[in-house]
């Protein structure tokens, strides 16, 4: 029984600093810890692309990487963010895939 308590005692102090370090920390820290998801732009999803275009502003970036014949598609993956103020938005990314020019 005392072993019991001991255990869901250690799991709520566990818990409660988790909490805590995760309130201390910006979203960039949680993301290189690894608790949010970040899609790294600085890296091709798929290898080496056939063109990289890319496009800075004050308020808004982005990378798109083209890739012409991936596997009978091409295939087109945009990585961008943008800002309301001083602190930059977390990186979102879309894909385009279409068949039409390979063959």
């Amino acid at each position: 029984m005392w072993v019991v308590h001991k255990l869901k005692t250690m799991k709520k102090l566990l818990f409660l600093i988790l909490i805590v370090v995760l309130m201390s920390c910006t979203a960039e820290q949680i993301m290189r810890m690894g608790f949010i998801p970040n899609d790294d732009p600085a890296t091709p999803p798929y290898g080496k692309p056939d063109n990289v275009e890319t496009y800075n502003s004050s308020s808004y970036q982005s990378v798109t990487y083209i890739y012409n014949c991936l596997n009978g598609q091409y295939v087109k993956v945009t990585y961008s963010r943008g800002r309301l103020t001083y602190v930059w938005n977390m990186w979102t990314s879309s894909t385009f895939r279409t068949t039409g020019i390979c063959k």
